[in-house]
């Protein structure tokens, strides 16, 4: 019988496949397919962020991930649908991904070099 963490672990590699297929699916100029896998690509996400909640470490890197989805969609849409005009609104869950990062990373780098010394 699979473990608890294989499970998780098979649901996280199909949270993958689904965003690799979304992404072919786009590069390919498969539009209405590509639209439609936004949905199991995201509430993948949005189920691994919530269920991390507990976890620091976990769930900003998988918030970070959930914004980077959603700010690939919405470049995608914007290709596929609207001609490029609304792009540069995908660079907000982008960056807002980032600052997560920011926020979690630069406490532990100046733990790090803090304890180094």
């Amino acid at each position: 019988m699979p473990s608890i963490q294989y499970k998780q672990r098979f649901a996280e590699n199909l949270n993958i496949f689904f965003w690799l297929l979304k992404d072919a699916c786009w590069l390919m100029d498969f539009s209405t397919l590509a639209a439609l896998m936004i949905a199991p690509t995201l509430i993948a996400s949005v189920w691994f962020t919530r269920k991390a909640r507990y976890n620091w470490p976990e769930m900003a890197h998988n918030l970070a991930v959930t914004l980077w989805i959603c700010a690939n969609s919405w470049w995608m849409l914007n290709e596929l649908f609207w001609d490029d005009r609304y792009t540069y609104w995908s660079l907000l869950p982008f960056a807002a991904g980032l600052i997560i990062l920011l926020i979690y990373y630069v406490p532990v780098c100046l733990l790090w070099l803090k304890r180094r010394k």
